[in-house]
């Protein structure tokens, strides 16, 4: 940059040590920012739960899809216009029926509880989704929207991972196959007031291609994880030279950029997401 070498040089209000600083964040690696606003939250220390068998949870929700009278609660006997159209089939459970387009569902009842209270009174997809997922109907009441607004309450998954933060599970909080999207995209999905670094991560999905790409985590088109090593100790050396000796906060920032480059090298949450190594038969068991 001719001209820019000068100590007490500045552009537009910003010294050279600054701008040098800031370019910091212009090696790839943007994902540290998500764990800074946990700090400036003032994360606290939880008492250690009791240790517990259930290790992860999968959520599986429609927005938009079969009625309860179409898949578990057919209502055989009640009148014509209000039960389904189908006919139920028993299951693992004794006077437990399903819809008959439910075989295999059938078979696994007995591990199945249903519960049959959960309800919300909104007329619309968008209202009843933030509902469903936040458990808070949304401040702008039922309706639909028609511009983008920010989410205000916090998902279930930012949630579980708000809450079980001293963990330092590596992703805590994932969301596929797309960002629920009518007119504009459906607030229900995100953290919420906790801040975007609770957001879970998005893993797209490409339905032609049978595959997912894991955002922020995915490598860009040419880096390898030497190249992202090779980053590393710059980025390192940068730091050295510009904030010299390690202060506190120097420390935190550290931690972050140390736990983002974990993520960006992690091989096992690259093959979780590479579905080559799927056999035919399971890829097409779940389709």
């Amino acid at each position: 940059m001719p001209g820019s070498f000068h100590a007490a040089r500045s552009v537009g209000g910003i010294h050279r040590r600054q701008a040098l600083q800031l370019g910091g964040a212009c090696l790839g690696l943007n994902l540290a920012g998500l764990w800074q606003a946990q700090l400036a939250a003032g994360t606290k220390k939880l008492i250690a739960p009791a240790a517990s068998p259930i290790r992860s949870c999968i959520l599986v929700f429609y927005y938009g899809g079969p009625s309860h009278i179409d898949t578990y609660d057919l209502k055989p006997q009640a009148p014509v216009d209000v039960r389904g159209e189908f006919q139920p089939i028993a299951t693992s459970v004794p006077g437990q029926f399903v819809c008959e387009h439910l075989p295999h569902m059938s078979r696994l009842m007995h591990k199945v509880a249903l519960v049959r209270s959960v309800h919300h009174q909104n007329r619309l997809h968008d209202s009843a989704s933030t509902e469903a997922l936040t458990g808070r109907q949304s401040p702008q009441g039922d309706r639909e929207e028609f511009a983008p607004i920010s989410q205000f309450y916090p998902c279930l998954g930012s949630m579980f991972s708000f809450l079980s933060r001293d963990r330092q599970i590596e992703i805590p909080h994932a969301a596929l196959p797309f960002i629920f999207h009518n007119v504009v995209d459906v607030p229900c999905q995100g953290g919420g007031f906790l801040g975007s670094s609770w957001d879970p991560l998005q893993i797209a999905v490409d339905v032609e291609a049978k595959a997912y790409r894991a955002g922020a985590l995915a490598l860009p088109a040419g880096q390898t994880s030497a190249i992202l090593s090779d980053r590393r100790h710059l980025l390192s050396a940068l730091d050295t030279t510009l904030t010299g000796p390690a202060t506190q906060p120097g420390r935190q920032w550290q931690a972050f950029y140390d736990r983002a480059f974990q993520l960006l090298g992690s091989e096992s949450l690259r093959r979780a997401l590479d579905l080559s190594q799927e056999s035919p038969a399971t890829r097409d068991r779940y389709g």
